[in-house]
């Protein structure tokens, strides 16, 4: 299989988060789509990065839960 069939399979739409946003904004969106990354453009045409759940992941195990916002209710 190639990049081009699952591209086709999978259809235009790319998901996309401004950079400004929370980890939170992110997670939420990640859930809602199904998806495990979000392209992340300032202006929805340029791309600036690319975060991940495995981004996040990382992130909680390297810096710990009480320093990013939490996407759970207290």
């Amino acid at each position: 299989m190639q990049i081009s069939q699952l591209l086709r399979h999978k259809g235009p739409e790319v998901a996309t988060i401004d950079g400004a946003e929370s980890v939170r904004s992110a997670l939420a969106l990640l859930a809602e789509k199904g998806i495990g990354a979000l392209i992340v453009s300032s202006d929805g045409r340029r791309i600036d990065g690319i975060v991940s759940e495995r981004d996040v992941a990382r992130g909680l195990n390297d810096r710990g839960a009480g320093s990013w916002p939490s996407p759970w209710p207290a």
